[in-house]
C-alpha cells in the first residue's frame, strides 16, 4: 500500500518511492495484461510503458489512490492498441500472403506456359513439311481431314495417316514436360 508519506516522496522523484510503486502494482498489471496478450515480453512492454506514463504525468495526480486507476487505464489503452496494431498487422500479412500467393501462380503458370508453348513450336516446326502442313490445318485451322485433302490435293486418308504421326512425334518431343504439366494441374486444383 501506497502511503501519504511514500506519495509525497514519488512527486519529489524520489527513487525508493518509485521503486515502491513499481513493486506495488507491477506484478497485478502484469497478470491482467498477460491474459489479455497472451504473451509475456508483450505484456512487459505495456507494463513498463504505464510506469513511463506514470511517471511522466505524476503531476496529474493528487493522491495515492489515484496511481492505480491511473496505470490500469494506461495499460488497457496500451493492451487495446496492440491488440488492434497485431489485427492490422495480421490481415495485411494475410492480403500480401494471398497476393505473393497469387503473384506466385501467375508467375508459375506463365513460366510453364511459355516453356511448354516454345517446345510445341519447336516439335512442330521440325516435323517433315507435309505432316507440318496437314498438322496446323488441322489443329489450327480446324479444318477437316476432307478440307485439308482437298487444299493440299492429297487423298483424305493421307491427311488422316499425315496427322497421326505427326501427333505421335510431337508428343513423344514434349513427353519430358509431362510431369511438369501434371504437376501444374494437381498443384492448382
Amino acid at each position: 500500500m501506497i502511503t501519504d508519506k511514500d506519495f509525497e516522496d514519488f512527486l519529489d522523484n524520489d527513487q525508493k518511492a518509485f521503486k515502491k510503486v513499481f513493486e506495488t502494482y507491477q506484478h497485478v498489471l502484469m497478470y491482467y495484461v498477460v491474459e489479455a496478450t497472451q504473451n509475456e515480453s508483450t505484456a512487459e512492454e505495456i507494463v513498463q510503458e504505464a510506469f513511463v506514463q506514470l511517471f511522466l504525468q505524476k503531476d496529474k495526480l493528487s493522491t495515492p489512490e489515484q496511481i492505480y486507476p491511473f496505470l490500469f487505464t494506461v495499460v488497457k489503452r496500451q493492451t487495446i492498441s496492440t491488440y488492434r496494431r497485431k489485427m492490422s498487422s495480421k490481415r495485411y500479412m494475410d492480403e500480401l500472403g494471398a497476393l505473393w500467393s497469387e503473384a506466385e501462380h501467375t508467375v508459375l503458370e506463365r513460366i510453364a506456359g511459355a516453356e511448354i508453348q516454345e517446345a510445341f513450336d519447336r516439335s512442330v516446326n521440325e516435323l517433315p513439311l507435309r505432316q507440318k502442313q496437314v498438322f496446323l490445318l488441322s489443329r489450327l485451322e480446324n479444318k477437316s481431314y476432307q478440307e485439308i485433302a482437298d487444299h493440299l490435293g492429297v487423298s483424305k486418308n493421307t491427311v488422316k495417316n499425315q496427322l497421326i504421326s505427326a501427333t505421335k512425334i510431337i508428343k513423344l518431343k514434349l513427353a519430358r514436360f509431362q510431369n511438369l504439366i501434371l504437376s501444374f494441374f494437381l498443384f492448382f486444383l
